[in-house]
Order: structure tokens, then C-alpha cells, then sequence
């Protein structure tokens, strides 16, 4: 898109929209792999290359902080030509400058390990530049029928997925108002017998449907632990700690709320740049007031849930309550910073993995169940797809003997140890 514009001498603020899309893109795609095809990746038309080079984070990174850069320069106030093609924010120049400057500091954060220096330059020009100011900047993609939620997919068509008792607890523990938007139990209680034929073999002996109240009852939601072995019982979801219990006795995500095809898509949102803002204040006395951005994070976190409908509104006093009960902890500032910034990913799980991997907060529990790959040890990227190995042999053993063996352990450049 970017060769077609310039082909068209399209207007310096339509490439700039481009470009921080693009950004956008590799960022997640070098984030989750580290080393990627960038400099002659999708120039198979233009230039002939089938097959492209990787290249290293170190090189990726300092080229999408200085493309963020150069698209926010040219951006202005007005409306883009794009219009109402512009399905993120219908051409608001303003918007688009804003995200710009709010990836330049989630990118220059990402860097705060490997290179404290850099990172503190391009958070400083990032708020300096003008970063999101509201929920209305939020950068999400509605979707609807025609143009269906992939994560809504992947829900219709598996009805397993259960939530993690570390989540649930998290919000249970803080009497968090998000937990019954965020999380609901199963449309059906099974109910489970011992087999009179073999002792000790529990079967399914009725089904029972619950009603909306019985799902959404904040005492009833229970996470799954993380890791659980059922050995003989495995195929019937039976819990050995409770046999009388089953998959269907825990917590999965809300699918009468969020898990629709037609949900939003999130990619970045007001609340987690809060949270950037504090941390910045917090390392570096930027921004202002640690615990203004902290409060306006979580305040932001929680409201941005009525982009799913107006059973995800939580009401301004329930705010303030978990507001007064889990005040700023500037003793554990990171920590709690950077967890909240994690309960507000909830369903982007691209930029979960990302902060957790940069900041290490939440603190979490390594599950090393037989047969696991990587000993116990929580994944730190995506492996390359086998293909690779075969169509692209020579870029393939390049970039393994520059980056490390390609396996989930092996870390990428900015999550160093």
C-alpha cells in the first residue's frame, strides 16, 4: 500500500497513516519472533525478492521508533483523505498523531532493558509529542457480521477455553468490578455420578442449564489451575481435588458479553498509556504525577469495558470504591503498575505477553506438566513456522546462528535477562 501511494502521489498525511500501521504490524510480528523478515520482506512484486532476509531486532526497532517519528511529524489536525475508508478513526489527522506518539512510547518502553538510555529519549519525545488523551483515542476495529472478530471465531467454534485462576483470583481478591464483564461461568452445570459398574469411574449423569444471575455471580467464578494433571479421569474433565466437579464449574471468558464475533477488536487503548505515563514518573520523573496516571489507568481500564455493550458499563462509584480499596502504592509502584496494565490487556494477548516479558510483573507460576517443551520454563517467543526451514533454508540457518536456537525459550533482543 505504501508503493501504491507513492505511485499515486497520494498526500504526505495518507502515507503517514500507512506507516504507523505498518509499524503496528511489525511490531507485533518482531516482538513475538524477535529477528523477522523486515527490510526485504513483501517486495516480491516490486523487486523480485521471494526470498527475504531477516532482520535483527536491534536493527527493526530503532527503524519503527524513526517511522512513528517521521508519520507523527506529518500528520496534522485535519481530516485525512482517507475519510470514512479510514475504518480506526474516519480520517482524524488528531487521532492518528496521537497513536503514533502512544506506540512510540509502548516501543520505546520495550527497550528499558536492553537499553535504558534510548528508552528514556523516545518515551520523552513520545509524551512530548502529544500521546492518547481520552477513551475516544482508543485504536480498535469494530467489527460486525461481514467482517467477523477473529478471537469471537476461535470462541464460537471451541467452548473449552477457561479462565486461569490467576486472573480470577486477581480480580476476586481486589473485589474487582471487571470480573463479571470480564469472566462468566458455563451456560450448563454438568453434574457427574460414580459408575455402579466401576468403582471409582465417575460418568456424566445430567445436564442443567444456569441462569444469566448464576453466571454471572461474582462469589461463583473460579479460575482453573494453571497446569492441572488428569490422568484417568482426562477425556471427562473430572477434577481430582473435587470429584463431583468439571470443566464446567469454572470461570471462562464472558460469552454474553465479550467473546461475540462482532466484539471489538483492541490493539491499543487509553488506559495502558496511563500506565506508561506513571511508569515513566516513576523511573524518570516524566509526566507528571505517578499516582494521577495510575488512578487514570485503572479508571480507563474499567470504563473502556462499554465498548462491549452496555452490560460492560461499570458505574463511577464501583470505580471509586476499588479506587479507595487498592490505592497507589508508590513502595511497589512497577508491580502494581504493570499489573494493572495486564488485567487491561485482557484479550490482547500480543501485548500481555510483551509487557509481562519486558517488566516480569505480574509475577507468575511456571507450570511443568509431563511432556512440556520447555522444562517448566515460561515461554519467552514463537518459534518460526516449519515452512520456513524449507522454503527459506539459507535466511532460516542465517538467523538462527545469529539469534539463538529457535525454540519458546530463547529470548528476543530487547528481553534480556
Amino acid at each position: 500500500l505504501t508503493f501504491q501511494l507513492e505511485e499515486e502521489e497520494a498526500p504526505e498525511e495518507m502515507k503517514a497513516i500507512v506507516k504507523i500501521l505498518r509499524v503496528f504490524a511489525y511490531s507485533r510480528l518482531t516482538d513475538l519472533y524477535g529477528d523477522v523478515p523486515y527490510s526485504e520482506a513483501g517486495k516480491a512484486v516490486i523487486e523480485g525478492i521471494f526470498l527475504p532476509k531477516y532482520d535483527a531486532q536491534s536493527e527493526i526497532y530503532p527503524d519503527l521508533l524513526n517511522e512513528l517519528e517521521e508519520a507523527s511529524a506529518a500528520l496534522g489536525s485535519g481530516i485525512s483523505e482517507f475519510g470514512s475508508a479510514d475504518v480506526i478513526y474516519n480520517g482524524d489527522q488528531a487521532k492518528w498523531k496521537k497513536l503514533a506518539n502512544s506506540l512510540m512510547l509502548r516501543l520505546g518502553l520495550r527497550l528499558i532493558k536492553v537499553d535504558p538510555t534510548a528508552s528514556q529519549a523516545w518515551v520523552t519525545k513520545a509524551i512530548d509529542g502529544g500521546v492518547m488523551t481520552s477513551n475516544d483515542d482508543i485504536f480498535y476495529l469494530q467489527h460486525d457480521a461481514d467482517n467477523k472478530n477473529g478471537i469471537g471465531e476461535v470462541f464460537t467454534a471451541d467452548g473449552n477455553p477457561r479462565m486461569s485462576d490467576t486472573f480470577i483470583n486477581l480480580l476476586k481478591d481486589a473485589n474487582d468490578p471487571r470480573l463479571t464483564v470480564l469472566a462468566s461461568l458455563p451456560a450448563q452445570k454438568i453434574i457427574f455420578k460414580e459408575d455402579p459398574d466401576n468403582p471409582g469411574l465417575f460418568i456424566e449423569d445430567y445436564r442443567e442449564d444456569r441462569t444469566v444471575e448464576e453466571r454471572l455471580d461474582p462469589d461463583a467464578q473460579r479460575g482453573l489451575s494453571n497446569g492441572k494433571d488428569l490422568p484417568m479421569l482426562q477425556e471427562q474433565d473430572v477434577d481430582l481435588d473435587n470429584l463431583f466437579s468439571n470443566l464446567n464449574d469454572y470461570s471462562e471468558p464472558n460469552r454474553l458479553l465479550i467473546t461475540s464475533e462482532t466484539a471489538p477488536m483492541i490493539f491499543q487503548t487509553y488506559a495502558e498509556v496511563e500506565f506508561m505515563l506513571a511508569e515513566a514518573n516513576v523511573r524518570w520523573g516524566l509526566a507528571g504525577d505517578a499516582e494521577t496516571h495510575y488512578n487514570n489507568g485503572v479508571t480507563a481500564a474499567m470504563k473502556q469495558l462499554s465498548l462491549y455493550g452496555d452490560a460492560g458499563i461499570i458505574a463511577d462509584a464501583d470505580i471509586a470504591d476499588f479506587l479507595a480499596a487498592n490505592p497507589y502504592d508508590s513502595a511497589n509502584a512497577l508491580e502494581q503498575i504493570n499489573t494493572q496494565y495486564w488485567a487491561a490487556t485482557f484479550l490482547n494477548e500480543y501485548e500481555s505477553f510483551s509487557n509481562w516479558r519486558r517488566t516480569g510483573f505480574p509475577a507468575l507460576t511456571p507450570v511443568n506438566y509431563p511432556g512440556n517443551v520447555t522444562n517448566g520454563t515460561i515461554p519467552r517467543r514463537l518459534t518460526y513456522s516449519e515452512s520456513e526451514q524449507s522454503n527459506n533454508p539459507d535466511n532460516y540457518a542465517a538467523v538462527i546462528a545469529a539469534q539463538g536456537p529457535d525454540v519458546l525459550t530463547t529470548r528476543v533482543w530487547w528481553d534480556v535477562e
